[in-house]
């Protein structure tokens, strides 16, 4: 099994998977009244959704209110440009809540000696109540472009 929400990135100058870029997910809002959380990460999230700083640094990013979205978890692309262990499988997701994912690409350029015109690339996403139990972010990633869409 894999996390609920996984992403894949390729480096679409050289036609290749993109390893080792760094992914941040945040939460961003969560809307009132929302459903209880469960799984094994339910303290985190709890923690996350409270503002807590339990979870870690804030990610910079302010949302609605002046209030910052919280990093949960960060992983790493494998040698497939693939992310899927950002959470546990077990995670129950929150419905109708805002998550952003972030992908570091200046590091993944960098390293490759390319110049790129995007440090990072944020993907905001708005999850359906109830959720669905997967969700899945591609990156088709350039030095000077980037597209993304709902993947399955």
């Amino acid at each position: 099994m894999t996390s609920p929400i996984t992403c894949h990135v390729l480096d679409s100058s050289i036609g290749l998977p993109a390893p080792g870029v760094r992914v941040y997910l945040e939460l961003v809002d969560v809307p009132a009244g929302s459903a209880t959380l469960a799984g094994d990460n339910q303290a985190e999230l709890q923690a996350a959704t409270a503002g807590s700083s339990a979870v870690g640094a804030a990610s910079g990013g302010e949302r609605e209110g002046g209030a910052q979205a919280r990093v949960l978890v960060s992983g790493e692309t494998n040698n497939d440009g693939r992310c899927t262990t950002l959470l546990e499988p077990s995670t129950a997701l929150i419905g109708g809540a805002t998550y952003k994912i972030r992908f570091e690409t200046s590091a993944y350029f960098r390293a490759r000696g390319v110049d790129a015109f995007y440090p990072y690339v944020e993907i905001p996403f708005t999850l359906s109540d109830p959720p669905a139990k997967h969700y899945h972010i591609p990156l088709l990633l350039a030095p000077f472009s980037y597209t993304t869409y709902r993947g399955s």
